[in-house]
């Protein structure tokens, strides 16, 4: 995320199949909705927030939708 005026920022991912794993502080995990959220958000620095996730992706070839 990069903004040139926020102090803080904050995401919400949620995707159609798979797996989502939390892999950033701040952030947890809604299994049942396989959902990924802030928890608190995070200061920018140098105008930009980084949140990382890791996603594995279904055994089935269907889309999926982030």
């Amino acid at each position: 995320m990069i903004d040139p005026v926020a102090l803080k920022a904050g995401f919400n991912l949620q995707v159609s199949a798979g797996t989502v794993l939390n892999t950033s502080a701040g952030a947890q995990v809604n299994a049942s909705q396989n959902e990924l959220t802030h928890t608190s958000a995070a200061t920018m620095t140098s105008n930009q927030a980084i949140f990382t996730f890791q996603w594995t992706a279904p055994n089935s070839a269907n889309d999926v939708t982030f």
